[in-house]
């Protein structure tokens, strides 16, 4: 039968047992009372998970009174308030207008923090009617009384050609339960794929890889869940959509960002989509072009985004060395065409090179004497942009070096290393491309000498290099002894009052130093002297270009030792670096002094450039200036209105009074001198002790007898000098 119940107010008489269709019946407490045409709807509680002062609740309504529209609220406390909702501490409306079938919906309420029960009701005018009491273990956040539940949607993420990783949450395994089993289903492209998703017996996240997959396809996934109660709960979650990726990995090469930080590498570039098999980018490095073959960094995607890939070179690659480095992506088992590097029409990208350098400025603070790679001996007092995440401590490739001193200060010198050295030097090919070097040598506030020497120079890498070396004080002497050295560039050394003779502004090699110079300027400024002696060779540079703007002249003084250009087509250039058409001065004294170039380039018709020629006693060991190239260009006192070279010999040579009758040699150019444009200058000018001589060894007083006996200036080779007048005693003024 269907059965209605009314509450009785105190004293109301109940009606008559079986009269009106009516019969007694016991309420339990517990709201579960009803029928189902009552005006209100039945109502329980699922699952309810509390999350601070929120709480989630899936809650189940039954089928709807006919005709009535009933709504649903909630009250909560501290304490039990039964079924007043006036004795509950508070609570709500839910929702209203519930639809007229059997519905399961998921809601959330606010609680207060110290909530320890709720409940639910339906309400029809002034009917309610009760869900079971929830009770929540408010001590604990996040605690559960509730039953089984996902919480949110579904979610997928590293979705590639054929897999996808796909996630979900899970709530407690449900009232007198103690676990719940958990899948994924999977549906697209005409198949169903069943995945499990483990065992859960508290709040779990979810997560399973789906492989398998069919490229470029549309899916729907969801979880479900069943608990093991008595009377298992079975659950699923909302619906979720992926389409998978194409077949093969495509990126974004053109949008790749390297970064070159001193010595470390970053490179992130945009992979859009990972298609089948394994792909993996590589960060590689190399020394020339499409020659890449070291791979310093690998990523293996597995999903769509921006890869990083870093690399520190530091402990691999000397300062200095010039590095290529590209991106790779590869397709297929890791570690596959790692050293096979064509042009592959945008596999490779980023083809592109940087060099290893420390652009700041070091700061000598080590005293009297130091040893150049102790970084106590320095202070970095500028920080360069181009390394500040990995300085050296002392110069390297890129760096400045500074030293000054006070007037009256002495000597500062600094050893270098026989260690192997930190700094490659590309430009160079020979055996010490790995030594130690400053791109600038600031001594500009050196009031005294700055020394370099060597622990031990026959090391194959204790080799000093510097670039440019600069200084611009009245006083300031740069002296390399029984060091190696390679100056790339010596043209801005010397000072407005710099002496002639090399006491204030000078650079000397001595020691046994072997010197390397390159595009050598003997001094812009006038009176800076460039000494070789003791022993020091100088060999093989490209140029010697001098000059300076007033006079005293630059002076480049060898003094018993060798100077060599080993390339025939170097050249000197006595007055390239002047505005006032000053040239320079080559000075050679001592048995050994000998100079080889491959010919001299004078540029300014007005220009002063000097040979002098200090005759040792015993004259020379071999002859002491030497031209090499043999074309037209290489002819000594070119024609035309560039300067003349000048020939002459010091008059305080300690050789003039026992030179040979037959004179000793001076000059010898492969091309040819051309007499007319060559000035000579004797020790004494009433005197004239040169001469020339042509191939087959006669001889020609001066360019009138070269042109009487019909010789060209290709023919004549030899500058020759002898005592005017044989047997004559020199009174040297």
């Amino acid at each position: 039968p269907k059965l209605r119940y009314i509450a009785l107010e105190s004293g109301e008489s109940a009606p008559t047992a079986n009269t009106e269709g009516w019969q007694e019946a016991v309420d339990p407490g517990d709201g579960s009372l009803f029928v189902t045409d009552a005006p209100t709807r039945a109502v329980s509680v699922l699952s309810a998970v509390r999350d601070g002062t929120l709480l989630s609740a899936k809650v189940a309504l039954g089928e709807a009174y006919t005709g009535e529209a009933s709504v649903l609220r909630y009250v909560y406390g501290a304490t039990n308030g039964g079924n007043d909702p006036a004795d509950w501490e508070g609570g709500s409306l839910v929702a209203s207008s519930l639809p007229a079938t059997a519905v399961t919906n998921d809601y959330i309420v606010g609680i207060a923090a110290n909530t320890r029960y709720v409940r639910f009701y339906t309400q029809d005018g002034d009917a309610l009617n009760w869900s079971a009491t929830v009770s929540l273990d408010w001590a604990s956040e996040g605690s559960i009384a509730g039953g089984l539940i996902f919480l949110g949607d579904p979610e997928v993420s590293a979705v590639v050609a054929d897999s996808a990783v796909l996630s979900a949450v899970l709530n407690a395994p449900g009232e007198d339960a103690t676990e719940a089993q958990a899948w994924f289903v999977v549906t697209g492209g005409g198949e169903t794929k069943v995945v499990p998703a483990g065992t859960a017996t508290a709040r779990t996240n979810l997560t399973v890889t789906v492989t398998g997959l069919t490229p470029e396809t549309a899916y729907t996934f969801y979880a479900t869940a069943t608990n093991n109660a008595a009377t298992p709960v079975g659950e699923d979650s909302a619906t979720g959509t992926f389409t998978t990726g194409n077949a093969e990995t495509t990126w974004e090469p053109a949008n790749a960002k390297i970064v070159f930080d001193g010595r470390v590498i970053t490179a992130k570039v945009p992979v859009t989509n990972v298609g089948l098999g394994t792909t993996t980018i590589y960060l590689m490095t190399g020394a020339a072009w499409n020659a890449e073959n070291n791979a310093i960094a690998t990523n293996v995607v597995t999903e769509a985004g921006v890869q990083t890939l870093v690399v520190d070179i530091s402990s691999s690659t000397p300062w200095g060395n010039k590095v290529f480095y590209s991106l790779k992506l590869v397709s297929g088992p890791e570690g596959e065409e790692t050293t096979d590097w064509p042009n592959q029409n945008g596999q490779v990208f980023h083809n592109k090179s940087a060099e290893l350098r420390d652009d700041s400025t070091y700061t000598w603070i080590g005293g009297s004497a130091g040893v150049w790679n102790v970084p106590a001996n320095w202070e970095r007092t500028t920080a360069g942009s181009l390394a500040p995440n990995h300085p050296s401590g002392y110069p390297v490739y890129g760096s400045t070096a500074v030293f000054a001193t006070e007037e009256g200060d002495g000597p500062v010198t600094v050893t270098i290393p026989a260690a192997q050295g930190t700094t490659y030097d590309a430009n160079d090919t020979s055996d010490k491309a790995i030594c130690w070097w400053t791109t600038t040598l600031d001594f500009g506030g050196m009031h005294s000498e700055l020394v370099f020497t060597s622990e031990d120079k026959t090391a194959a890498d204790c080799q000093f290099r510097v670039y440019t070396p600069v200084a611009s004080q009245t006083y300031n002497r740069l002296v390399f002894d029984d060091c190696n050295v390679y100056l790339y560039n010596t043209k801005d050394i010397g000072a407005t009052a710099a002496a002639g003779d090399g006491s204030n502004a000078s650079i000397t090699l001595k020691g046994g130093a072997k010197a390397k110079i390159k595009a050598l300027g003997v001094g812009t400024r006038p009176g800076f002297k460039l000494a070789v002696e003791d022993g020091a060779t100088i060999s093989p540079f490209n140029t010697i270009e001098g000059g300076s703007t007033a006079l005293p002249l630059p002076v480049m003084e060898i003094d018993g030792c060798t100077v060599s250009c080993l390339n025939q087509n170097s050249y000197v250039r006595p007055d390239n670096y002047n505005n006032a058409y000053c040239g320079m001065l080559l000075r050679l004294k001592g048995a050994g002094a000998s100079f080889t170039c491959g010919y001299f380039a004078p540029q300014k018709a007005t220009s002063t450039n000097v040979v002098e020629f200090v005759i040792p006693a015993g004259g020379y060991s071999a002859v002491p200036v030497k031209t090499t190239n043999t074309s037209a260009s290489g002819i000594i006192g070119e024609t035309g209105a560039k300067a003349p070279m000048t020939f002459r010999v010091a008059a305080d040579s300690p050789g003039l009074a026992n030179i040979p009758r037959r004179g000793i040699q001076l000059v010898q150019s492969a091309a040819g001198i051309n007499a007319a444009n060559v000035m000579l200058v004797d020790a004494k000018e009433k005197y004239n002790g040169f001469f020339f001589k042509d191939a087959d060894g006669n001889s020609y007083a001066d360019a009138a007898a070269i042109e009487a006996a019909g010789k060209t200036a290709a023919e004549i080779k030899e500058i020759w000098y002898k005592r005017p007048n044989a047997g004559s005693v020199y009174y040297l003024r």
